[in-house]
């Protein structure tokens, strides 16, 4: 259907499930197709299926998660989401989902520390760089620069890139002496690397 083949490809599946009630695969496709169509009620029960047979089938409880999410269900988005953690813990995609479920719940140390970790995956990944550094830039200056200082404890190889970047928002919102001192911090954390 990523060729806008929708109604075809959706007839094929259901002719394969009218020949093959059980066939995996199958649910998951349409369990898949129906999230993207956001008909999260259709999905569900597919995806459902999938699971009941293959618990830690990591592209059934993503799209599980994310109709739960839609639904404001939190708490089961965010355990099908570990369960594509279990799966496969490399994957960013699950935590930052997570960290996006957190921060609805209003828990954005947890949701920080899932971007933090998507980090370790992959240190530039741009949109967990980017949403960490828009999360901690909501507090008040104190505030983020303390969340920000406690973040670059955690992960010290990424204190340069993650002051800059602040240092460039609080500049961009004319907030010069905030900016001033998040870049002398971004240019000591460079300067500790460079060592």
């Amino acid at each position: 259907w990523e060729m806008g083949e929708r109604e075809a490809a959706l007839r094929l599946v259901h002719d394969v499930l009218q020949a093959a009630p059980g066939y995996v695969d199958a649910h998951r496709s349409l369990g898949r197709f129906f999230t993207i169509l956001m008909k999260y009620e259709e999905a569900i029960p597919h995806l459902l299926l999938v699971i009941e047979a293959r618990f830690l089938d990591e592209e059934a409880n993503l799209y599980l998660a994310r109709c739960y999410v839609q639904g404001r269900q939190h708490e089961l988005a965010l355990e099908h989401l570990g369960r594509c953690l279990q799966a496969n813990h490399r994957n960013p995609v699950p935590r930052m989902e997570a960290a996006a479920v957190l921060r609805k719940l209003g828990q954005t140390e947890m949701a920080n520390q899932q971007l933090l970790e998507v980090l370790d995956i992959d240190e530039e990944n741009e949109i967990a760089l980017n949403t960490l550094i828009q999360v901690v830039s909501k507090l008040s200056s104190k505030k983020a620069e303390s969340e920000l200082a406690r973040l670059v404890t955690l992960k010290p190889k990424l204190g340069a890139i993650l002051w800059e970047r602040f240092a460039n928002l609080q500049s961009a919102k004319g907030k010069s002496d905030v900016a001033t001192r998040a870049l002398k911090k971004a240019l000591e954390f460079a300067k500790s690397i460079g060592d």
